[in-house]
């Protein structure tokens, strides 16, 4: 029996459980890798990780089968498997991957009793106009501002109805990512965090860009972030897990909205190299729906039980450069 089926295994967050499942010496025979193809996880990690080649692979459409037949019976299923693309344009390719596919394995765990482990997304705040707390009643007002962020608010709200109707695992969670960053990102190309393109930047030209502020009141570099590093998400979610959290959907960030300087001067101070930053314009198609702030409230996440302090900024970067060849 496969114990542990972790999607988006080729991903950024689903290789690090992946890792860390393996870390903790669960076998790789009871790990279940499920992506888009196998060569996709192959070329991604294999080729650097020798590791996760012993885990046995399905792709997402096989294993939804598989599962449906039962000849698949997990212990648990972290699905951190989705189109990430806060600007994919396609409705219906999102429908199908990031909402529909869901909801299948949703009442598939239901009718089986598997625990669910599942990503939202902090781009489900939008423009933080309704607030970033995670209370279940206020998580319906919530207006994203990108299809992307949509497809995670939709099969939230979703969730909360299957609550209401007590159709649910025993063991469920539901993590609204913030702004994550660290090693194995680097497959995200444009989508990867600011820290990841502020390493490559200053190492090739010795300074870093910046977006300038369009936005009355607040300086260039002043807008700010909820920036959380990886490892602190793999953390919540092998806690959901074990059960150490109630049930329920939870921000997960560092507790703290910091400036891109801050990440900024972080980057240099890692590399040892000296502070060169310069403004650029934030390009016009990005201003419409640009976040100037986000931040978690982690007061419910923090009652329902997970009390580990989060990895400070400084301290996060530092880790990121220094694990900088695991990218």
């Amino acid at each position: 029996m496969t114990k542990y089926i972790v999607t988006g295994a080729a991903g950024f967050i689903g290789s690090r459980i992946v890792e860390r499942l393996l870390a903790d010496k669960i076998s790789p025979s009871d790990i279940l890798a499920v992506d888009l193809s196998e060569e996709l996880y192959l070329t991604r990690l294999c080729s650097v990780k020798a590791a996760l080649c012993k885990v046995p692979f399905l792709d997402f459409k096989s294993f939804a089968s598989k599962f449906a037949e039962k000849t698949l019976q997990p212990k648990v299923i972290f699905h951190m498997g989705a189109c990430s693309s806060t600007d994919e344009t396609r409705q219906d390719y999102l429908d199908e991957h990031n909402l529909n596919y869901s909801k299948k394995l949703w009442e598939l765990c239901v009718q089986e009793n598997v625990k669910f482990i599942y990503a939202s997304s902090g781009a489900t705040y939008g423009a933080g106009e309704n607030g970033f707390t995670d209370e279940p009643d206020r998580i319906p007002l919530l207006k994203p501002l990108n299809l992307y962020g949509w497809s995670k608010q939709n099969f939230d709200v979703f969730v909360l109805e299957q609550i209401q109707k007590k159709s649910q695992p025993s063991v469920w969670a539901g993590l609204k990512f913030f702004n994550v960053y660290g090693p194995g990102e680097s497959h995200k190309n444009n989508q990867a965090s600011v820290v990841f393109h502020a390493r490559n930047q200053i190492s090739k030209t010795g300074k870093l860009k910046l977006f300038q502020s369009h936005k009355e009141g607040i300086a260039d570099g002043e807008q700010k972030r909820d920036f959380v590093y990886v490892e602190d998400c793999v953390d919540v979610a092998i806690a959901c897990m074990q059960g150490f959290v109630n049930s329920g959907i939870y921000n997960v960030g560092s507790g703290q909205a910091r400036t891109f300087l801050d990440l900024a001067r972080a980057t240099f101070d890692a590399l040892k190299v000296p502070r060169q930053i310069e403004f650029i314009p934030t390009p016009e198609n990005l201003r419409s729906h640009y976040q100037y702030y986000t931040c978690a409230s982690l007061n419910r996440l923090r009652v329902a039980g997970f009390k580990k302090p989060t990895t400070t900024l400084e301290d996060g970067v530092a880790l990121y450069m220094k694990n900088w060849e695991n990218d």
